[in-house]
């Protein structure tokens, strides 16, 4: 039996064919039968009873002198493919400990990235006082049309020759019309609103129609600012009288 053992201990040292689906390693297979080999030397080969000890495929017969602890029918780990510690050998042999995988990371509790808002030109403002050149826009090549149009939006379609208007005359033409706008200008300021570039003083009205920058509709306007500021209407009365006087210029040259 120990003849028998150990030339099948021996033949294993020269590397028996792995079971379908699983390569060994020159080393690990090695390995196996070598621990085969050592333990047919040290069982004596015989029991206590002169029979030979049974070598079952994946697991030995009970011997104290094998120093083996497996019982009878139990496997021994990673013996499962028929080969002692085969499985736990080719685990081990030749490979890296792998870290875990990362996890995702959080959400975040911003929620996803905003746009930036486009960066918005700053307007040029008449506040203090009237600029030298009250026909331009600093900033703005399209001039006035230009700056409407970012403020309310482009020319009405169904206009007849739409323009952009100041309500109140931004220079006037002559003394008489001159006088009226800078008093107009001077109740406006009070009251927070840019004459020459503010939204409030500006709308699309038509160009080239009869009345529109005629002194009959800077007087009207000029008499209804006084009256709002010296009743104490305040900065809205200003806002109201401005809209008002808008609504008509925008209906002149209407049939």
């Amino acid at each position: 039996a120990l003849h028998t053992l150990a030339e099948a201990a021996e033949m294993a040292l020269e590397g028996p064919p792995a079971p379908s689906g699983l390569k060994l390693g020159g080393q690990a297979g090695r390995l196996g039968a070598g621990r085969m080999l050592q333990g047919a030397k040290n069982s004596n080969a015989l029991d206590q009873e002169g029979n030979e000890a049974e070598w079952i495929t994946g697991s030995h017969s009970t011997n104290p002198g094998a120093g083996n602890s497996v019982r009878e029918g139990e496997q021994e780990p990673g013996t499962e493919l028929g080969y002692p510690d085969h499985a736990a050998i080719i685990g081990q042999a030749g490979k890296e400990p792998q870290p875990p995988p990362e996890a995702d990371p959080a959400p975040s509790a911003k929620g996803p990235p905003q746009s930036k808002p486009l960066k918005q030109r700053t307007r040029p403002s008449a506040l203090d006082k009237n600029p030298p050149d009250v026909n331009k826009v600093p900033g703005y090549p399209g001039g006035f049309d230009e700056l409407l149009t970012e403020m309310k939006g482009p020319r009405p379609k169904d206009m007849h020759d739409p323009h952009a208007h100041h309500i109140l005359a931004k220079k006037g033409l002559g003394e008489e019309q001159q006088a009226l706008v800078s008093e107009g200008q001077a109740i406006l300021r009070k009251h927070g609103i840019d004459p020459i570039y503010g939204e409030e003083n500006l709308t699309w009205a038509p160009w080239r129609v009869a009345g529109q920058h005629h002194i009959d509709s800077i007087k009207p306007l000029v008499e209804a600012l006084r009256a709002a500021d010296e009743s104490g209407r305040g900065d809205a009365g200003m806002i109201k009288v401005l809209r008002e006087f808008g609504e008509r210029a925008k209906a002149r040259g209407k049939p």
